[in-house]
Order: structure tokens, then C-alpha cells, then sequence
């Protein structure tokens, strides 16, 4: 009974000293996730909002990871007996599990570590990586996430390659048919017309007015006008949008025919010939 007495008396401290181990933890995490919203909150209108956002949200995940793997550490050392030599065996053990069981996790701690200081991209920019592109909403010590058309992308860090950052600008082109028949000077005009008044009352999207690059082909029904435009990130979806349309407006005002496939039909009396 007394052995039992003891025991249990051992065990409960024990779990006294884990749940206090986990609350420090928390804590911890708290204030330094607080502190790293204030300093973000603070530089919202200074000009290194997207620097300072990054380092903050790195040494927020950094921080958790350790102040956890330290509170792992010491939880079993106070499971296993609280001295050195426990603590440094268990150190060690740890460190051998992980080499072996989460090569990946350093791959991905280490190439965090790179993209933050040769600032390949910082959060806000409008990136692509392989195969996957949106704005870089965070960066944590181990994944870039990205968020495109209220997608969420987590990308290791590890699997970063091939990086394009549209940091400045995005360039987009759009490709306007018109007919044949259609007088190609005034076509022109028009054009450059309509890129000047867009880029005076759309400095919000574009850099400055998009520019007609002239015929770009000659199709099968149309001769093809391209534009070419310099957007800043995430306007590169509405600019081409906005300039169709606009365009579209314009040239029904003028009377410029915008070509379409037709098809003609004949109708046969089954022998071959036309009706009729």
C-alpha cells in the first residue's frame, strides 16, 4: 500500500510537471506569436511591410518548433528521471530519431532558411513555383503557402525550384481579331486610343498604358492585333478582361466587324441538288 502511496504520489507530480511544461510552452508561443503580429501591425504602412512580414512569420515558426521540441526534450527526461545524464541521453536519442525518421524536415528547415536570406520572395509577392502560382501569403521554417482563387498552396520548402517572382510586374498580352474588310489605320487608332485612356484611369492596375505591338497574324478570318500590358501582380486577370471589353464597346460604336466562325448550310432534295 505504501509502495502504491508512493507511486502514485511520483506519477501525480510528474503530470503536474508535464501540464506546466506544456502550459510554459504555450505561453511562450503566444507571446512571441503577439509580438510578431504587433511588429507586422506596427510597419502595416512602412515601406518594408513585406520584408518585416516575412522575418516575423519565420521566427514565429521557428520559435514553435523549438519551444515544443525543448518542451518534448524535458518532458521525458522528468518521465525517464530529471538529471544530466537522462537529459543528454534523451537529447541524443532524439537527435538519432530524427536524423533517421525526418531527413526531410531538416531539407525543409535548411531551404527555409536560404529562401529568407537570399530573398528569393517575401510574403506578398506574386510568385510561381514549378507548376503552382499565387501570391506568398506566409513563409514558415518548413512550407511556402501560396493563395490563388481562394485556393490555400502549401509547397515544402524543400521542393522550391524554379522560382519566377513577378515582384514588379506581371506582363500580359491580349490578342483582338478584326476583319479584313475593317480600314486597319482607323482599327489602330482606335486602339491606341483606347490603351491611352485605360492607363490614365487605371493606374491602380498597370504601371502605365498598355501598348499596341501592332499585327501579330494573319488568320484565317482576321488579321490580329496584339497588346501588351505591364500589371501589377494579381491585375493580370482583370486588365485583359477590362481591355476586351472596352474594345468590344468601342468597335460596335464604330461599325469594325470583330470576326467569328460561320458555318453555311445546304439543304439537298436527296438526290444531290439543292432545293429549289
Amino acid at each position: 500500500m505504501e509502495n502504491f502511496k508512493e507511486t502514485f504520489s511520483k506519477v501525480g507530480i510528474q503530470l503536474l510537471a508535464i501540464i506546466a511544461i506544456c502550459l510554459v510552452a504555450k505561453i511562450i508561443v503566444s507571446c512571441v506569436s503577439h509580438f510578431t503580429g504587433k511588429v507586422i501591425k506596427k510597419n502595416e504602412e512602412g515601406p518594408n511591410l513585406k520584408r518585416i512580414t516575412t522575418s516575423m512569420t519565420i521566427l514565429r515558426s521557428a520559435s514553435r518548433y523549438l519551444v515544443w521540441f525543448l518542451a518534448v526534450l524535458a518532458i521525458i527526461s522528468i518521465i525517464g528521471g530529471f538529471n544530466a545524464n537522462n537529459a543528454l541521453l534523451t537529447a541524443g536519442v532524439g537527435t538519432v530519431i530524427i536524423t533517421i525518421g525526418a531527413q526531410s524536415l531538416f531539407s525543409d528547415i535548411i531551404s527555409g532558411l536560404f529562401l529568407v536570406f537570399d530573398r528569393q520572395y517575401e510574403v506578398g509577392d506574386y510568385v510561381k513555383i514549378g507548376e503552382y502560382e499565387g501570391r506568398v501569403s506566409a513563409i514558415s521554417i518548413r512550407a511556402t503557402y501560396l493563395e490563388i482563387g481562394g485556393r490555400k498552396i502549401i509547397i515544402p520548402n524543400g521542393q522550391v525550384k524554379n522560382v519566377i517572382n513577378y515582384r514588379d510586374y506581371v506582363g500580359c498580352t491580349v490578342v483582338i481579331p478584326v476583319s479584313y474588310n475593317a480600314d486597319q489605320k482607323t482599327v489602330r487608332a482606335i486602339l491606341d486610343e483606347v490603351c491611352r485612356e485605360y492607363g490614365k484611369n487605371n493606374t491602380a492596375k498597370v504601371l502605365d498604358s498598355p501598348s499596341v505591338l501592332g499585327i501579330d497574324d494573319f488568320g484565317s478570318s482576321s488579321i490580329d492585333y496584339k497588346i501588351y500590358a505591364k500589371c501589377y501582380p494579381m491585375q493580370h486577370f482583370s486588365v485583359p478582361r477590362d481591355l476586351r471589353r472596352i474594345i468590344k464597346d468601342r468597335f460596335d460604336r464604330e461599325g469594325i466587324e470583330i470576326p467569328y466562325s460561320q458555318v453555311d448550310v445546304h439543304i439537298t432534295n436527296g438526290k444531290g441538288y439543292p432545293e429549289g
